[in-house]
C-alpha cells in the first residue's frame, strides 16, 4: 500500500494522544503576591459552569422572564476550576469570611482581575474571545 489516506494519519495522531491533557500557564497577581497555574477546561466543564451562572431575570419592557448570565459569576467558577490555587482553603474563607470557594474569589481578586483570568481560561480552552462570545455562544 503506498500512501495511506490522510484521515488515517489523522486518527493515528488522534490515537497517540492524550487528549486529557490541557494546556497551562503560570499567571502572577503583582497586587497580591500571588503565583499559581490557570489550564485550560473541557467543554463539558464550562457548559456546566456556564448553566450554573446563568440566572432568569424579568425584561424590563416587556416584563417576560429571560436567561441572562452572571459574568461575575462565571469567571469566579472559571477560576475555581480552572487554576490550581485553593480556593477552598478553610484558613483563607474563614479570614476573608467566605462560605464557598467562589465567593473567596470575588471577594480578593478586583473586578479586572477576576475578568483577566476567566479571560485567560477562556482562551486556553481554545476559545479565542471574551465571555461576551462565550455567553452568546
Amino acid at each position: 500500500m503506498a500512501d495511506k489516506p490522510k484521515y488515517e494519519e489523522q486518527l493515528q495522531a488522534l490515537l497517540s494522544r492524550d487528549v486529557e491533557e490541557v494546556p497551562e500557564c503560570p499567571v502572577v497577581i503583582d497586587r497580591l503576591v500571588l503565583r499559581f497555574n490557570v489550564k485550560g477546561l473541557t467543554a463539558k466543564s464550562i457548559y456546566r459552569l456556564r448553566r450554573q451562572a446563568t440566572r432568569k431575570v424579568k425584561a424590563d419592557r416587556t416584563g417576560e422572564t429571560v436567561e441572562s448570565l452572571d459574568d461575575e459569576a462565571f469567571n469566579s467558577g472559571l477560576i475555581v476550576a480552572g487554576s490550581d490555587f485553593p480556593w477552598g482553603d478553610s484558613r483563607l474563607m474563614d479570614k476573608y469570611q467566605t462560605s464557598t470557594p467562589d465567593e473567596l474569589v470575588k471577594r480578593m481578586l478586583l473586578a479586572g482581575e477576576l475578568s483577566n483570568l476567566g479571560d485567560k481560561i477562556l482562551e486556553l480552552s481554545g476559545y479565542d474571545t471574551s465571555v461576551e462570545d462565550v455567553k452568546n455562544s
